[in-house]
Order: C-alpha cells, then sequence, then structure tokens
C-alpha cells in the first residue's frame, strides 16, 4: 500500500499514529479489494474511539473481532460503528463525547486525535493545511482573559469556577498555524480577527467577520457535539 499516494492513508500511518491493531484490518480489507478512503477513515474514527478516548488501555478485543468481516464492505461498516457506539458508553468521555474530545485535548499525547476530529466536526478539508503538524490549539477566548478582568465583556459572571470550566473545552478552541498562534495569543478579539482572516483554514476565515462578538454563548452553542 503507497501511503504517500493516498492522503487518508498518510493521516493513517503518520500523521495519527494509529494503534497497529488495526494495521492487519486495513490489510485485509486491501487484499479483499474494498478499501476506500470511508474506511480508512471510519478505522482512523474507531481508533480514536477505542484507544485514544479510552483511558483502560484501549479494547484490543473488539478491534480483533471486525477481523471476521473483512469479506463483506456492509457488513464491517455495519460492525464497526456498532463498535465505536459500544466504545462511546465508557472510557474517558464516560459516554459523553464532548467530554471525551476535551479529554483528548488536555492530553498531548494525543493532540493529533483532536486535529482530526477538529477538522472533521468543522467539514474543513485536510488539504487546507500544509504542515498538520505545526498547527496549535488556539484558545479564541484567551486563557487570561479572568486574570485581566476581561471576562465579563465575554458573558462570563464573577464565578471564576464557571470560567475554568468552560474556557478550555471544544467550543473555545481553534487551530492556528505556530507563527499565527503566537502572534493571537492573548490578544484581543478585533487583533485574532485580523489574524485569523490570514489563516489557511477556512473555519478560522468564517469566524473572524464575527469574532470581535464571541462570548460564552457561542462557546456552549459549539460544545452541542
Amino acid at each position: 500500500m503507497q501511503s504517500n499516494n493516498n492522503k487518508e492513508l498518510y493521516n493513517f500511518f503518520y500523521t495519527l499514529n494509529v494503534n497497529p491493531y488495526f494495521y492487519p484490518i486495513i490489510v485485509g480489507l486491501k487484499m479483499n479489494n474494498i478499501l476506500d478512503d470511508n474506511l480508512i477513515r471510519l478505522c482512523i474514527k474507531a481508533d480514536i474511539m477505542m484507544f485514544k478516548m479510552n483511558s483502560g488501555g484501549g479494547d484490543r478485543a473488539r478491534a480483533f473481532k471486525t477481523l471476521s468481516f473483512l469479506g463483506n464492505k456492509d457488513v464491517f461498516i455495519s460492525k464497526m460503528i456498532e463498535n465505536i457506539k459500544k466504545c462511546s458508553k465508557g472510557g474517558r468521555g464516560s459516554g459523553d463525547l464532548l467530554k471525551a474530545i476535551n479529554s483528548i485535548y488536555e492530553d498531548n499525547y494525543h493532540w493529533n486525535a483532536f486535529k482530526y476530529l477538529f477538522l472533521t466536526y468543522h467539514k474543513s478539508s485536510f488539504d487546507e493545511i500544509k504542515e498538520f503538524r505545526s498547527y496549535q490549539i488556539e484558545h479564541i477566548i484567551p486563557q487570561n482573559a479572568y486574570e485581566n478582568g476581561d471576562y465579563k465583556r465575554y458573558g462570563f459572571s464573577d464565578n471564576e469556577d464557571e470560567f475554568d470550566e468552560i474556557i478550555d473545552t471544544f467550543g473555545n478552541l481553534t487551530l492556528l498555524s505556530g507563527s499565527h498562534n503566537s502572534k493571537a495569543k492573548d490578544k484581543s478579539m478585533q487583533e485574532k480577527s485580523e489574524i485569523y482572516q490570514h489563516s489557511e483554514l477556512s473555519y478560522n476565515k468564517e469566524i473572524s467577520y464575527t469574532l470581535p462578538n464571541f462570548n460564552k454563548e457561542q462557546i456552549i452553542k459549539n460544545n452541542d457535539v
């Protein structure tokens, strides 16, 4: 298999470092001539749910069980989705996908998995990003907003616990190149708006025009994954 000629396979093997338990699944699907980009993406999401979101060390048994269904594409998809749903009931998120995604963000080792989910959720193309690994996680409302007293302009109350609970969640995060992220750090929304407009990512360009009005309610809305 030539991963250098297939972007999804490249993401599978190199960008996301998918667990080796999925290697024989990919090889088996290829041998049966049913491997396509949709199945690769399904395996990537299964890896995230079964291993990266699973605080118990992963679900090897469910990964191996799918080896029995490599000869039939429809059956394989059905069984894989069934296993993913079962995994979503446990692990880091305890059945809450948002908590699981936020947990991945907090784990530096799985930041690339978070980036993949972020791009998938916002329907952004990997073609928009030239160097996937160089992109960093950016807080839209700055993390220091409570410390410097700006929190009220973003709709937060004097409750610091509420601020801490929301500020690091999925809805307040985006991706920026390293150079753009260093420029945007702790800047005002007006300044960030100009920086976001020069981002390669379409999501950043889209939100840049309304960024000065971004607040707590928008974070909560974005968190409705």
